[in-house]
């Protein structure tokens, strides 16, 4: 669908920007990790720091693992439906 199209692009767009800001100034992140990796030549492309759109309906099960290691909040954001 045409919604689809656009989230994806701008879920792309996003990782593309996301990735250039980390290489310019890292932070204690994933991607500024795997850019890192990347550097230091490890056998990395950007296409593979991406969420895909086939990936993206994985994401939020990957994120429910990080949930127990986040500052305690009233709001959870990971949850599958």
């Amino acid at each position: 669908t045409a919604f689809m199209e656009t989230a994806s692009a701008a879920l792309s767009d996003y990782f593309t920007k996301t990735i250039a800001a980390r290489r310019r100034a890292p932070r204690d992140d994933l991607i500024s990790d795997m850019v890192g990796l990347q550097a230091a030549g490890a056998d990395l492309s950007d296409d593979e720091l991406r969420i895909t759109s086939q990936g993206r309906f994985l994401v939020r099960n990957v994120a429910m693992a990080f949930d127990a290691h986040a500052a305690p909040s009233s709001a959870t954001y990971s949850r599958t439906v």
